[in-house]
């Protein structure tokens, strides 16, 4: 993949919200404000990125809106939404 070896790529980000909750950021388990943090600061370095939100399809919907209102308000546009089945 042209992914880095530490797991992260300046043009586009990779979020997962989880069947049980737990959002995950690169697949490394993250809080929402770290999250938040995290996604602000690779936004201001690329005004570009793009953000990839994978969500379960049994995962609590109000935690992939969460999610959606974070990037909204950090005035990230450019994302993807898939879904993913859970084993």
């Amino acid at each position: 993949t042209g992914q880095s070896a530490a797991g992260s790529n300046p043009l586009y980000a990779s979020v997962t919200v989880t069947q049980e909750g737990p959002v995950c950021l690169e697949n490394k388990l993250v809080t929402m404000a770290e999250l938040k943090a995290k996604l602000k600061e690779r936004f201001a370095s690329n005004p570009k990125l793009a953000v990839i939100l994978n969500v379960d399809k049994r995962a609590n919907f109000g935690s992939a809106v969460s999610v959606l209102d974070l990037l909204q308000s950090l005035g990230i546009k450019n994302t993807d939404i898939s879904t993913l089945e859970s084993d």
